[in-house]
């Protein structure tokens, strides 16, 4: 899009923002608006932590620790999106293609970026895997 090759394209955030301050490109379809209309959930599960069940038992403490991290990092976010440029001397957000910090935090609200314990988002994970029809057990998750 950027080069002009493609007219339209199916992007996520941040990438879309950083195609829109670039070129003059409008949003036709909200992805995450269409598939609360079609399913009635509020969102789709995107990223998740896997965690071996050898480190679950060696390591239990750490791994808590860097979720509580994540979780509150998260939520920091979540309520001032300003504070990621607050990590621009800690992350090559460069290296990440963004040059201008300023336009990831501006993009964060659409990143919809929300922290869910497995065991608080399971019927949304089966309706997700579902329609990939990948069969859900209660065996795949941590309760």
């Amino acid at each position: 899009m950027l080069q002009g090759e493609y007219h339209a394209a199916l992007l996520a955030e941040p990438v879309m923002s950083k195609v829109m301050d670039s070129k003059e490109t409008k949003i036709i379809y909200d992805i995450q608006s269409l598939y609360k209309e079609v399913t009635g959930y509020d969102t789709y599960p995107q990223a998740a932590i896997f965690v071996s069940n050898k480190a679950l038992s060696t390591k239990l403490e750490a791994i808590i620790e860097v979720i509580n991290k994540i979780d509150s990092s998260i939520a920091s976010f979540n309520e001032d999106p300003i504070d990621l440029q607050l990590l621009s001397d800690k992350v090559d957000f460069k290296g990440l293609g963004f040059d201008d910090v300023v336009l990831l935090s501006e993009a964060y609200e659409r990143i919809a970026l929300d922290f869910v314990s497995g065991n608080e988002c399971v019927d949304e994970v089966r309706h997700f895997l579902e329609l990939f029809d990948i069969e859900y057990r209660d065996t795949m998750y941590v309760k």
